[in-house]
């Protein structure tokens, strides 16, 4: 997207139309990559220790073995 916002000044500043043609996809597959980005969301069996967050996901013994202690 910044790189559209680039080619649009550009083209307001010098005129010249290719920076124009550019800017216009490359402007809309940003918009588009903004409004159809998601945060990835942890799922149920993700666990991190709540004392030094350790990744604890697979771990069947309840203590964290970085720090000791118990999930």
């Amino acid at each position: 997207m910044v790189l559209g916002i680039t080619f649009a000044v550009l083209w307001y500043v010098y005129g010249y139309f290719a920076f124009g043609i550019v800017s216009v996809p490359v402007l809309l597959v940003g918009i588009w990559t903004l409004a159809t980005a998601r945060e990835a969301v942890p799922t149920d069996n993700f666990r991190l220790c709540p004392q030094c967050g350790y990744n604890m996901t697979g771990n069947t013994t309840g203590q964290c073995p970085e720090c000791g202690g118990s999930a």
